[in-house]
Protein backbone atom coordinates (compact mmCIF):
# COMPACT_ATOMS: atom_id res chain seq x y z
CA UNK A 1 0.00 0.00 0.00
CA UNK A 2 2.78 2.43 0.93
CA UNK A 3 4.71 1.68 -2.26
CA UNK A 4 1.63 1.94 -4.46
CA UNK A 5 0.67 5.31 -2.96
CA UNK A 6 4.23 6.60 -3.42
CA UNK A 7 4.31 5.59 -7.09
CA UNK A 8 0.82 6.95 -7.83
CA UNK A 9 1.60 10.30 -6.19
CA UNK A 10 4.61 10.73 -8.49
CA UNK A 11 2.00 11.78 -11.06
CA UNK A 12 1.64 15.04 -9.10
CA UNK A 13 5.35 15.95 -8.90
CA UNK A 14 6.17 19.58 -9.71
CA UNK A 15 9.42 20.03 -7.74
CA UNK A 16 12.54 17.85 -7.56
CA UNK A 17 12.16 17.45 -3.79
CA UNK A 18 8.73 15.93 -4.42
CA UNK A 19 10.46 13.19 -6.42
CA UNK A 20 13.09 12.61 -3.72
CA UNK A 21 10.37 12.33 -1.05
CA UNK A 22 7.93 10.12 -2.97
CA UNK A 23 10.37 7.81 -4.75
CA UNK A 24 13.42 7.99 -2.51
CA UNK A 25 11.56 7.74 0.82
CA UNK A 26 7.92 6.63 0.58
CA UNK A 27 8.25 4.12 -2.25
CA UNK A 28 11.59 2.93 -0.84
CA UNK A 29 9.95 2.21 2.54
CA UNK A 30 7.21 0.22 0.84
CA UNK A 31 9.74 -1.75 -1.19
CA UNK A 32 11.86 -2.48 1.87
CA UNK A 33 8.85 -3.74 3.80
CA UNK A 34 7.69 -6.04 1.04
CA UNK A 35 10.56 -7.37 -1.08
CA UNK A 36 13.42 -9.28 0.57
CA UNK A 37 12.39 -8.89 4.21
CA UNK A 38 8.85 -10.20 3.70
CA UNK A 39 8.25 -11.83 0.32
CA UNK A 40 11.55 -13.55 -0.48
CA UNK A 41 12.23 -14.70 3.08
CA UNK A 42 8.74 -16.24 3.19
CA UNK A 43 9.47 -18.16 -0.01
CA UNK A 44 12.71 -19.37 1.59
CA UNK A 45 10.75 -20.71 4.55
CA UNK A 46 8.48 -22.74 2.26
CA UNK A 47 11.20 -24.59 0.39
CA UNK A 48 14.31 -26.64 1.21
CA UNK A 49 15.03 -29.08 -1.63
CA UNK A 50 13.92 -26.44 -4.14
CA UNK A 51 14.95 -23.38 -2.13
CA UNK A 52 17.51 -22.11 -4.65
CA UNK A 53 15.10 -22.41 -7.57
CA UNK A 54 12.17 -20.79 -5.82
CA UNK A 55 14.13 -17.94 -4.22
CA UNK A 56 15.68 -17.29 -7.65
CA UNK A 57 12.22 -17.01 -9.17
CA UNK A 58 11.03 -14.78 -6.33
CA UNK A 59 14.12 -12.58 -6.72
CA UNK A 60 13.80 -12.28 -10.49
CA UNK A 61 10.98 -9.74 -10.28
CA UNK A 62 13.10 -6.58 -10.67
CA UNK A 63 15.04 -7.90 -13.69
CA UNK A 64 11.88 -9.24 -15.34
CA UNK A 65 10.03 -6.01 -14.63
CA UNK A 66 12.88 -3.94 -16.09
CA UNK A 67 12.84 -6.02 -19.27
CA UNK A 68 9.07 -5.67 -19.68
CA UNK A 69 7.96 -2.42 -18.04
CA UNK A 70 10.70 -0.08 -19.29
CA UNK A 71 9.90 -0.53 -23.01
CA UNK A 72 6.16 -0.84 -22.34
CA UNK A 73 6.21 2.22 -20.09
CA UNK A 74 8.13 4.24 -22.67
CA UNK A 75 5.52 3.37 -25.29
CA UNK A 76 2.63 4.23 -22.96
CA UNK A 77 4.21 7.61 -22.17
CA UNK A 78 4.24 8.35 -25.92
CA UNK A 79 0.58 7.40 -26.20
CA UNK A 80 -0.66 9.03 -22.99
CA UNK A 81 1.67 10.95 -20.62
CA UNK A 82 4.04 10.16 -17.76
CA UNK A 83 1.52 11.26 -15.11
CA UNK A 84 -1.04 8.68 -16.29
CA UNK A 85 1.65 5.99 -16.41
CA UNK A 86 2.66 6.57 -12.78
CA UNK A 87 -0.97 6.30 -11.70
CA UNK A 88 -1.27 3.05 -13.64
CA UNK A 89 1.93 1.64 -12.11
CA UNK A 90 0.73 2.52 -8.63
CA UNK A 91 -2.58 0.74 -9.22
CA UNK A 92 -0.74 -2.34 -10.58
CA UNK A 93 1.45 -2.42 -7.49
CA UNK A 94 -1.52 -2.09 -5.14
CA UNK A 95 -3.53 -4.82 -6.89
CA UNK A 96 -0.84 -7.45 -7.51
CA UNK A 97 1.41 -6.96 -4.47
CA UNK A 98 -1.59 -6.40 -2.21
CA UNK A 99 -3.28 -9.59 -3.42
CA UNK A 100 -0.07 -11.59 -3.10
CA UNK A 101 0.60 -10.33 0.39
CA UNK A 102 -2.95 -11.11 1.53
CA UNK A 103 -2.68 -14.72 0.31
CA UNK A 104 0.78 -15.52 1.71
CA UNK A 105 1.22 -17.88 4.66
CA UNK A 106 4.21 -17.58 7.02
CA UNK A 107 5.58 -21.11 6.65
CA UNK A 108 4.42 -24.69 6.01
CA UNK A 109 4.52 -25.57 9.71
CA UNK A 110 1.85 -22.96 10.44
CA UNK A 111 -0.69 -24.89 8.34
CA UNK A 112 0.51 -28.42 9.18
CA UNK A 113 2.49 -28.95 5.97
CA UNK A 114 6.13 -29.73 5.13
CA UNK A 115 8.73 -27.73 3.18
CA UNK A 116 8.39 -28.52 -0.54
CA UNK A 117 5.22 -30.43 0.40
CA UNK A 118 7.33 -33.50 1.27
CA UNK A 119 8.25 -34.88 4.68
CA UNK A 120 12.09 -34.88 4.93
CA UNK A 121 13.88 -38.14 5.61
CA UNK A 122 15.90 -38.71 8.78
CA UNK A 123 19.08 -38.82 6.68
CA UNK A 124 18.36 -35.39 5.21
CA UNK A 125 17.68 -33.91 8.64
CA UNK A 126 20.97 -35.30 9.97
CA UNK A 127 23.31 -34.70 6.99
CA UNK A 128 22.25 -31.52 5.17
CA UNK A 129 23.32 -28.28 6.84
CA UNK A 130 20.22 -26.47 5.62
CA UNK A 131 17.86 -29.07 7.15
CA UNK A 132 19.91 -29.19 10.36
CA UNK A 133 19.71 -25.40 10.70
CA UNK A 134 16.08 -25.00 9.61
CA UNK A 135 14.50 -24.77 13.07
CA UNK A 136 17.33 -22.86 14.75
CA UNK A 137 16.30 -19.48 16.12
CA UNK A 138 19.16 -16.98 15.93
CA UNK A 139 18.58 -13.80 17.87
CA UNK A 140 20.10 -10.51 16.79
CA UNK A 141 22.85 -10.59 19.43
CA UNK A 142 23.68 -14.22 18.69
CA UNK A 143 23.99 -13.58 14.97
CA UNK A 144 26.15 -10.46 15.20
CA UNK A 145 28.46 -12.14 17.71
CA UNK A 146 29.10 -15.06 15.38
CA UNK A 147 32.08 -14.48 13.10
CA UNK A 148 30.52 -16.55 10.32
CA UNK A 149 27.73 -13.99 10.02
CA UNK A 150 30.34 -11.31 9.31
CA UNK A 151 32.13 -13.54 6.82
CA UNK A 152 28.75 -13.84 5.11
CA UNK A 153 28.31 -10.04 5.14
CA UNK A 154 31.81 -9.57 3.65
CA UNK A 155 30.95 -12.07 0.93
CA UNK A 156 28.32 -9.58 -0.32
CA UNK A 157 30.73 -6.65 -0.65
CA UNK A 158 32.29 -7.01 -4.09
CA UNK A 159 29.15 -8.45 -5.62
CA UNK A 160 26.84 -5.57 -4.71
CA UNK A 161 29.37 -2.83 -5.43
CA UNK A 162 29.59 -4.31 -8.93
CA UNK A 163 25.82 -4.75 -9.37
CA UNK A 164 24.84 -1.20 -8.44
CA UNK A 165 27.92 0.51 -9.86
CA UNK A 166 27.56 -1.10 -13.26
CA UNK A 167 23.77 -0.79 -13.40
CA UNK A 168 24.06 3.00 -13.04
CA UNK A 169 27.11 3.54 -15.27
CA UNK A 170 26.90 0.90 -18.02
CA UNK A 171 25.23 3.27 -20.47
CA UNK A 172 27.80 6.00 -19.88
CA UNK A 173 30.69 3.51 -20.09
CA UNK A 174 29.52 2.21 -23.46
CA UNK A 175 28.89 5.67 -24.92
CA UNK A 176 32.30 6.80 -23.64
CA UNK A 177 33.78 4.02 -25.80
CA UNK A 178 32.08 5.50 -28.87
CA UNK A 179 28.91 3.42 -28.98
CA UNK A 180 25.50 4.91 -29.76
CA UNK A 181 22.83 5.07 -27.07
CA UNK A 182 20.75 2.52 -28.98
CA UNK A 183 23.63 0.03 -29.25
CA UNK A 184 24.60 0.39 -25.59
CA UNK A 185 20.95 -0.03 -24.58
CA UNK A 186 20.87 -3.33 -26.46
CA UNK A 187 24.02 -4.50 -24.62
CA UNK A 188 22.48 -3.49 -21.29
CA UNK A 189 19.40 -5.51 -22.23
CA UNK A 190 21.59 -8.55 -22.88
CA UNK A 191 23.39 -7.90 -19.58
CA UNK A 192 20.09 -7.96 -17.70
CA UNK A 193 18.87 -11.02 -19.64
CA UNK A 194 22.10 -12.89 -18.83
CA UNK A 195 21.66 -11.98 -15.17
CA UNK A 196 18.06 -13.17 -15.14
CA UNK A 197 18.75 -16.49 -16.88
CA UNK A 198 21.87 -17.29 -14.84
CA UNK A 199 20.07 -16.45 -11.59
CA UNK A 200 17.35 -18.98 -12.35
CA UNK A 201 19.90 -21.53 -13.59
CA UNK A 202 22.12 -21.04 -10.52
CA UNK A 203 19.21 -21.64 -8.17
CA UNK A 204 18.15 -24.80 -10.01
CA UNK A 205 21.68 -26.22 -10.30
CA UNK A 206 22.51 -25.56 -6.64
CA UNK A 207 19.35 -27.45 -5.63
CA UNK A 208 20.16 -30.30 -8.02
CA UNK A 209 23.70 -30.70 -6.69
CA UNK A 210 22.69 -30.50 -3.02
CA UNK A 211 19.91 -33.06 -3.51
CA UNK A 212 22.29 -35.56 -5.12
CA UNK A 213 25.64 -35.18 -3.39
CA UNK A 214 26.04 -35.52 0.35
CA UNK A 215 27.76 -32.62 2.12
CA UNK A 216 27.74 -30.23 -0.86
CA UNK A 217 26.61 -26.66 -0.16
CA UNK A 218 25.86 -23.57 -2.26
CA UNK A 219 29.23 -22.03 -1.38
CA UNK A 220 31.02 -23.24 -4.58
CA UNK A 221 28.40 -21.47 -6.68
CA UNK A 222 28.91 -18.23 -4.74
CA UNK A 223 32.70 -18.58 -5.09
CA UNK A 224 32.31 -19.04 -8.86
CA UNK A 225 29.99 -16.04 -9.07
CA UNK A 226 32.27 -13.73 -7.06
CA UNK A 227 35.38 -14.84 -8.94
CA UNK A 228 33.62 -14.29 -12.27
CA UNK A 229 32.48 -10.78 -11.34
CA UNK A 230 35.96 -9.87 -10.04
CA UNK A 231 37.73 -11.22 -13.13
CA UNK A 232 35.24 -9.47 -15.40
CA UNK A 233 35.86 -6.13 -13.68
CA UNK A 234 39.63 -6.63 -13.88
CA UNK A 235 39.43 -7.41 -17.60
CA UNK A 236 37.09 -4.46 -18.09
CA UNK A 237 39.80 -2.17 -16.70
CA UNK A 238 42.71 -3.76 -18.58
CA UNK A 239 41.52 -4.87 -22.03
CA UNK A 240 38.32 -2.95 -22.87
CA UNK A 241 39.42 -0.08 -25.09
CA UNK A 242 36.57 0.08 -27.57
CA UNK A 243 33.13 -1.11 -28.58
CA UNK A 244 34.43 -4.49 -29.79
CA UNK A 245 35.51 -5.67 -26.33
CA UNK A 246 32.66 -4.04 -24.39
CA UNK A 247 29.90 -6.66 -24.88
CA UNK A 248 32.37 -9.56 -24.58
CA UNK A 249 33.16 -8.45 -21.01
CA UNK A 250 29.90 -6.87 -19.86
CA UNK A 251 27.52 -9.72 -20.75
CA UNK A 252 29.59 -12.39 -18.89
CA UNK A 253 29.71 -10.07 -15.86
CA UNK A 254 25.91 -10.01 -16.00
CA UNK A 255 25.91 -13.81 -16.04
CA UNK A 256 28.05 -14.10 -12.90
CA UNK A 257 26.17 -11.27 -11.17
CA UNK A 258 22.92 -13.19 -11.65
CA UNK A 259 24.22 -16.42 -10.08
CA UNK A 260 25.26 -14.71 -6.86
CA UNK A 261 22.23 -12.46 -6.67
CA UNK A 262 19.91 -15.45 -6.62
CA UNK A 263 21.84 -17.49 -4.03
CA UNK A 264 23.05 -15.11 -1.30
CA UNK A 265 19.73 -14.98 0.53
CA UNK A 266 19.13 -18.72 0.04
CA UNK A 267 22.54 -19.41 1.54
CA UNK A 268 21.75 -17.24 4.57
CA UNK A 269 18.85 -19.61 5.32
CA UNK A 270 21.14 -22.61 4.81
CA UNK A 271 23.52 -21.25 7.46
CA UNK A 272 21.26 -19.72 10.10
CA UNK A 273 17.93 -21.44 9.51
CA UNK A 274 14.65 -19.93 8.34
CA UNK A 275 12.82 -19.20 11.60
CA UNK A 276 14.24 -15.68 11.89
CA UNK A 277 14.98 -15.10 8.20
CA UNK A 278 13.17 -11.73 8.10
CA UNK A 279 15.20 -10.47 11.07
CA UNK A 280 18.51 -11.70 9.64
CA UNK A 281 17.62 -10.31 6.24
CA UNK A 282 16.86 -6.98 7.91
CA UNK A 283 20.27 -6.98 9.63
CA UNK A 284 22.09 -7.63 6.35
CA UNK A 285 20.11 -4.95 4.47
CA UNK A 286 22.16 -1.88 5.53
CA UNK A 287 25.35 -3.67 4.52
CA UNK A 288 24.38 -4.80 1.04
CA UNK A 289 22.55 -1.52 0.40
CA UNK A 290 25.64 0.31 1.72
CA UNK A 291 27.79 -1.63 -0.76
CA UNK A 292 25.22 -0.84 -3.42
CA UNK A 293 25.33 2.87 -2.57
CA UNK A 294 29.14 2.81 -2.70
CA UNK A 295 29.15 1.35 -6.22
CA UNK A 296 27.65 4.27 -8.21
CA UNK A 297 29.65 6.84 -6.20
CA UNK A 298 32.89 4.91 -6.72
CA UNK A 299 32.31 4.61 -10.47
CA UNK A 300 31.29 8.27 -10.73
CA UNK A 301 34.36 9.42 -8.80
CA UNK A 302 36.61 7.31 -11.00
CA UNK A 303 35.19 8.82 -14.18
CA UNK A 304 35.31 12.40 -12.90
CA UNK A 305 38.87 12.05 -11.62
CA UNK A 306 40.43 10.07 -14.47
CA UNK A 307 38.06 10.23 -17.42
CA UNK A 308 37.55 6.45 -17.27
CA UNK A 309 36.07 3.71 -15.10
CA UNK A 310 39.34 1.76 -14.82
CA UNK A 311 40.06 2.74 -11.21
CA UNK A 312 36.56 1.79 -10.05
CA UNK A 313 36.75 -1.54 -11.89
CA UNK A 314 40.10 -2.39 -10.30
CA UNK A 315 38.83 -1.48 -6.81
CA UNK A 316 35.70 -3.57 -7.39
CA UNK A 317 37.88 -6.51 -8.46
CA UNK A 318 39.88 -6.14 -5.22
CA UNK A 319 36.66 -6.07 -3.19
CA UNK A 320 35.64 -9.29 -4.93
CA UNK A 321 38.92 -10.86 -3.78
CA UNK A 322 38.03 -9.84 -0.20
CA UNK A 323 34.60 -11.41 -0.65
CA UNK A 324 36.23 -14.57 -1.99
CA UNK A 325 38.43 -14.79 1.10
CA UNK A 326 35.34 -14.40 3.31
CA UNK A 327 33.63 -17.28 1.50
CA UNK A 328 36.71 -19.46 1.93
CA UNK A 329 36.74 -18.87 5.71
CA UNK A 330 32.94 -19.10 6.09
CA UNK A 331 31.74 -22.19 7.96
CA UNK A 332 28.29 -23.35 9.13
CA UNK A 333 27.72 -21.49 12.42
CA UNK A 334 27.11 -23.29 15.69
CA UNK A 335 24.96 -21.97 18.51
CA UNK A 336 26.70 -21.58 21.88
Amino acid sequence: VIGGIGISMLSQVTQIWHFFLLYGVIFAIGRSFSYFVASVTTVRRWFMKKAGTMVSIASSGPSLAAMILIPVGSRLIEIYDWQTCFIGLGILLLVFAGTGGALMKNDPESIGAYPDGIKPTEQEIKTRIDFMARAERWGTKEAVRNRNFWFYILSLLGHYVAIFGLSVHLLQWGMDLGMSLEDVSDIVGFYRAASLVSGLAGGFLSDWVMNRFKGVTRRPFLILSTAGVGLGCFLGATIVTGSAQFPAIVIPIGFFVGVGGSLHLTYLGDLFGVVNMPMLSGIRTPFYIGAGALGPVLFGFSYDANGSYDLALIITAILCVISLAALVFLRPPKKN
